[in-house]
């Protein structure tokens, strides 16, 4: 074979060799800087083995975002969510479980729940967040006597109080006068939780499927 064509060969042949590494420490260099500025999203992936890189993802149109602040309550439409490791922000933060078996009450197995809406107001002055459960209109006129028709729940910065186990999930009691509502509108005892600082929030199976 003619050394001039050899020659051009192992040249042509080291120019690729040295493309593909050159494009392998971008693509680690890439992924090192994903890492440091998106902890949470590398844990996700690890976690859920998501298998295509992000800038291989394709777009997709979100057109409306809900919370569900206290579990089994029909949701608040959002414009934005603050995204942890812990999860999101205010979703499924707070619960209603039965006192005696700890298990979540649901919309499922308690219908009274439908009669429920919540949102989430803000004092500007003090900057104060309160999650606010209130009975609709329709089914106000038989609420049980004496019940006050909004219950404010106080979203504290820093939730102290003791930790409860339910076996999923660790919760802080937010107090007598929230249980007492509650189950004066469910006619069952109960008591309400916030999940305990540091607890992470399990993603929905259908998220767990995608990768």
């Amino acid at each position: 074979m003619d050394l001039v064509l050899i020659l051009g060969l192992l040249l042509a042949a080291l120019l690729v060799y040295t493309y593909l590494e050159q494009q392998k420490k971008a693509a680690a260099e890439q992924q090192a800087i994903d890492d440091r500025n998106n902890p949470d999203d590398k844990e996700l992936r690890a976690k859920y083995q998501f298998t295509v890189r992000p800038e291989n993802e394709k777009s997709i149109k979100i057109q409306k975002l809900y919370i569900y602040p206290m579990r089994g309550i029909m949701g608040i439409e959002v414009d934005a969510m603050k995204v942890s490791k812990f999860g999101i922000k205010y979703d499924r933060e707070w619960a209603v479980y039965d006192k005696s078996k700890l298990g979540c009450i649901t919309q499922a197995p308690e219908v009274k729940l439908t009669q429920l809406r919540q949102r989430i107001e803000k004092d500007l002055a003090t900057k104060q967040k309160t999650l606010v459960i209130s009975i609709i209109e329709s089914h106000q006129g038989s609420a049980p006597a004496g019940l006050p028709l909004e219950l404010r729940i106080p979203i504290r910065k820093n939730p102290t109080g003791k930790v409860i186990d339910t076996g999923k999930v660790q919760g802080i009691a937010e107090g007598e006068q929230f249980d007492e509502w509650f189950s004066k509108f469910l006619d069952k005892e109960v008591i309400v939780l916030r999940s305990a600082p540091g607890f992470k929030k399990g993603l929905p199976m259908n998220f767990m499927k995608w990768g």
